[in-house]
């Protein structure tokens, strides 16, 4: 706490708001996103404190301008490019917080200090202890509270449980992390090294990796006879083995004088160019066919640093392996941010694409489409599936604002009048659905069942048809899993036919299904009535997709409640 106050504030703060929002029942994405941010301070004042550790600030008026300017950025960062869950924010924040918290390693060993990696092994090997500890700790207070709640018969929520994990989390893990982070004197050597991670690294990585390795080169030389150049998945095979190469050279730079790691180095950093060319020859296919996407940019870049740093340390004469964690951070931001960022990019290629299929049908003018029956008549049925799936890539992860050839306001089920074509037979499979879960809150007061006198319980599957009992035995409540039609009979009689999709559609319309999760009980009842009876419909929790073009809502489960009274 007397080191880092702020970043231990931050944390507890963060588990505070969340167990708030829990508390409040709000179907609003504000406090998450509070927490969210404040979590994103935590790095920040870290790596600020480490840069006056580093300096020895004595300047108490600089001291707290740094943490005053770091708050304000926080807050304008709130205000503009955190104000949603969304893709492009959500993914700026993984890069921001990649960006910081790669920072925080680095930052006090900016100045000329040696034995850079033994400093990370200490962080690193913390953090993995602190983990351990987080989880025996979390375990022994679920079990505590578990055995209080079935032995003792005291009533525990499930809540308590969450609760639980977010005060560990918010408040022990990083005060018993960041307890033992080296002081800005510590000095390392390499009898320093761990011996339990010097013999991981040395009899169990390192010889996974040189058969990993021999794997490749076999199936490198089954692409080379057979001239069928890979796609799909070797790129991330590749991809992820290179930047775990990456970390093991990092690791074992202490270790240099073991014949075992010279000649595993000399020949890792030799061999693995040609792998991660296949890997670029691959990613380029996929781009050549369908363009740039967030995902492929993110396999090329790193692929980029992967490489890289391959040809530093295969070149350099005095080497830095600081450069490995201080390109990261860059790269990071510059992924995110920027005219060549992902989303400007991809944007750009995707916009590119379409317009190349439009032109080959003489469907662009002066950079719009040209309505077009005739043209569109003429287009085959493989590129009016690229056109909507650039669409569907626009509208699903930046918005179709961002299409340059469409008229404004354009939307996709606009796109028979613009393209001459609908979309739903050319889509990829469930490429236009959006997935929802709507689970009642949970009830504050008592349920009002005043004024009915049957309660049918259609929670859980049901292969039968629920009938009453007792004075009034002819009446009968029946649930078609397939169809998703609530039908009630008297007497024989059908008093009721109706689609419980009617009312999910009502549900949806209030919140949006991407969004909403949690459903205030008021919102999931509705009410039935007719000449014959007064029903009330209470759905306990349903799950199911809805297509965006067709608005057509498919069902995979619903649980509710059936009031019922006769006239």
């Amino acid at each position: 706490m007397k080191r880092f106050p702020i970043a231990i504030t931050l944390s507890t703060s963060c588990a505070i708001i969340l167990i708030v929002h829990s508390e409040s029942k709000s179907n609003l994405d504000t406090l998450p996103r509070i927490a969210a941010v404040l979590a994103l301070g935590i790095p920040l004042s870290l790596c600020i404190s480490l840069i006056h550790e580093r300096k020895n600030t004595k300047n108490k008026i600089v001291y707290i301008l740094s943490y005053v300017l770091g708050a304000i950025s926080i807050v304008i960062y709130y205000f503009t490019l955190f104000k949603s869950f969304e893709m492009i924010p959500m993914t700026r924040y993984i890069a921001i917080s990649i960006a910081l918290y790669t920072g925080f390693i680095f930052i006090p060993y900016l100045m000329d200090r040696t034995n850079f990696e033994l400093y990370v092994i200490k962080i690193s090997s913390k953090f993995f202890v602190t983990i351990i500890y987080f989880g025996i700790l979390y375990a022994g207070i679920a079990a505590i509270l578990f055995t209080i709640n079935k032995l003792l018969g005291v009533n525990i929520p499930g809540k308590y449980y969450y609760y639980t994990f977010l005060i560990i989390a918010g408040t022990f893990a990083p005060g018993f992390f960041l307890s033992e982070v080296p002081q800005k004197d510590a000095s390392f050597e390499a009898k320093d090294f761990p011996n339990a991670f010097k013999v991981l690294l040395l009899y169990i990585v390192m010889p996974i990796a040189a058969i990993y390795l021999a794997i490749l080169y076999i199936y490198f030389g089954k692409v080379l006879i057979t001239r069928t150049w890979p796609v799909g998945l070797v790129s991330h095979l590749v991809l992820w083995y290179s930047v775990i190469c990456v970390g093991i050279i990092f690791f074992t730079s202490p270790l240099e004088s073991n014949k075992w790691v010279q000649r595993f180095k000399f020949w890792l950093t030799k061999l693995i160019i040609p792998i991660l060319a296949m890997m670029f020859v691959s990613i380029g296919i996929r781009i050549k066919a369908y363009g740039v996407t967030e995902n492929r940019y993110y396999v090329i870049t790193l692929g980029i640093w992967v490489l890289g740093n391959i040809i530093y340390l295969n070149f350099a004469k005095a080497k830095r392996n600081i450069i490995i964690p201080i390109s990261l951070s860059i790269i990071a931001i510059l992924c995110v941010f920027g005219p060549l960022s992902s989303f400007s990019v991809s944007r750009c290629s995707q916009n590119k694409r379409l317009d190349n299929i439009l032109l080959k049908y003489d469907m662009i003018k002066d950079n719009k489409v040209i309505s077009s029956k005739a043209s569109s008549a003429k287009i085959p049925e493989t590129d009016k599936k690229e056109i909507t799936q650039i669409l569907m890539y626009f509208n699903n992860n930046h918005g179709l604002k961002y299409v340059k050839c469409v008229p404004p306001d354009f939307k996709l089920d606009h796109m028979e009048d613009v393209f001459g074509f609908s979309p739903e037979d050319y889509q990829s499979p469930g490429s236009s659905r959006t997935y929802f879960a709507y689970n009642m809150a949970s009830l504050d007061a008592p349920m009002d069942i005043k004024n009915y006198d049957y309660l049918f319980d259609f929670r859980g599957p049901r292969n039968q048809p629920i009938e009453s009992i007792g004075d009034s035995a002819s009446l009968k409540a029946d649930y078609n899993n397939e169809t998703s039609e609530i039908k009630i009979y008297n007497n024989g009689k059908e008093i009721l036919n109706t689609n419980i999709k009617e009312f999910v559609a009502k549900i949806i319309e209030k919140y949006p299904s991407e969004k909403a999760n949690t459903i205030n009980p008021t919102d999931m009842t509705f009410t039935i009535n007719n000449d014959i009876a007064d029903i009330k419909l209470i759905i306990y929790n349903i799950y199911g997709s809805l297509d965006k073009f067709t608005k057509e809502i498919s069902l995979d489960e619903a649980n509710f409640y059936l009031l019922i009274k006769t006239k």
